[in-house]
């Protein structure tokens, strides 16, 4: 049977099962995860608002190194790891480097620097700061900052990754992957506004519409935005919301929009992250309508170790009966020490071959060492 008759619901109904068994066999006390587990705003563990890059003081000294490690240091090692270089100036960075094998006659084989980044954050007053960063593939972000809005509230301006979804770590995340937020074409220059009133946070930018360009490329401007709201019921952490895309036409007189739903939900050891997207493409030949969606189910056997679940689903033309994309996928993540994470996942990859979508069936297999500060 065809990937898109079978329909994303039934795919559903299996995370539902898989989330009963989680609470089934889970004990019920934990520390939470990122930022659903943690019940908080990216900005808690990151120095960019919407998420990613250089962590913050607060992160790389204390909630890293002394709540989310197997094996935590002891106060002369945990009293060395300090990002600041200066009074004004810190650092950071990730390195990963992963092997990934697959059935597939075309799939990767082998090593992959999937990550090599350095950030440096200056912030001569605590209103003001410059962020800049830098990756092995070219990639890079340096942008302005100013803290100085209501409802903690900032803008900043310069080359940055556009508010959109969930800023999953995994670039593979079907959302990430096929709306266009793969490095090194997912950053682009413009404006930024953010707000934070109460459990509720909003930001939203204007930018030249040409991810991975130097300059703009036509002349119209695109516009992407995320709003979220964080609540408890039930003794569970919530979160929900939406997100929105609307980008120019291109040198090739195509205009894409987009947008979706996003949300997550935290109990006793489980952590369910999810979010789904209807997308759209306008040219002269007509109009194309995807969906894609991808989601983790997270159980924390122990602190520092994580049992994985991952989905994605991708129809790209629904006009089309045959095209889908599927992924499953299980494994583990490991953080045993502060500067260390490793992962390892087995997933299996199911293309309903068309004319929107080539490929085949495969089994893959990933280890991943990640490095960071």
């Amino acid at each position: 049977m065809p990937l898109t008759r079978r329909r994303p619901r039934v795919a559903a109904c299996v995370l539902a099962v898989l989330f009963a068994l989680f609470v089934a066999v889970l004990t019920s006390q934990a520390i939470p995860r990122y930022s659903a587990r943690y019940d908080q705003n990216c900005s808690l563990c990151h120095d960019d608002p919407t998420g990613g890059g250089k962590r913050t003081a607060y992160a790389a000294q204390y909630l890293w190194p002394v709540e989310m490690v197997s094996f935590a240091p002891d106060s002369v090692s945990l009293a060395r790891i300090t990002p600041q270089l200066g009074r004004s100036l810190s650092m950071g960075c990730d390195l990963r480097t992963i092997y990934h094998e697959s059935t597939a006659d075309a799939g990767a084989h082998g090593f992959q620097q999937m990550e090599g980044s350095l950030y440096f954050y200056i912030d001569p007053d605590p209103r003001f700061a410059l962020y800049l960063a830098r990756g092995i593939s070219g990639n890079y972000e340096v942008f302005g900052m100013a803290r100085v809005l209501p409802a903690q509230g900032y803008f900043k301006i310069g080359r940055f990754v556009p508010p959109y979804g969930w800023r999953w770590a995994d670039h593979t995340a079907f959302v990430r992957e096929y709306e266009g937020f793969m490095p090194p074409t997912h950053t682009d220059v413009g404006l930024e506004v953010g707000i934070f009133p109460g459990r509720l946070s909003a930001q939203v930018a204007i930018s030249n519409g040409a991810r991975g360009n130097l300059r703009d490329v036509e002349s119209r401007l695109a516009a992407s935005g995320v709003a979220l709201g964080r609540f408890h019921l039930l003794g569970m952490a919530w979160a929900a919301g939406g997100s929105v895309t609307l980008q120019p036409r291109d040198v090739l007189g195509v205009r894409r929009t987009g947008g979706g739903a996003l949300g997550s939900l935290n109990v006793w050891r489980l952590t369910l992250v999810g979010q789904m997207d209807l997308l759209q493409r306008r040219s002269a030949d007509g109009k194309e309508t995807a969906w894609v969606w991808s989601q983790e189910v997270a159980g924390r056997l122990a602190r520092g170790l994580d049992l994985l679940i991952i989905h994605d689903y991708l129809d790209p033309d629904l006009d089309y009966r045959t095209g889908a994309r599927e992924r499953w996928g299980v494994g583990a993540e490991c953080c045993p020490v502060p500067a260390l994470q490793a992962r390892f996942m087995v997933e299996r990859l199911r293309v309903d071959a068309g004319p929107a979508t080539a490929g085949e069936d495969a089994w893959q297999g990933e280890a991943q060492v990640h490095f960071l500060f």
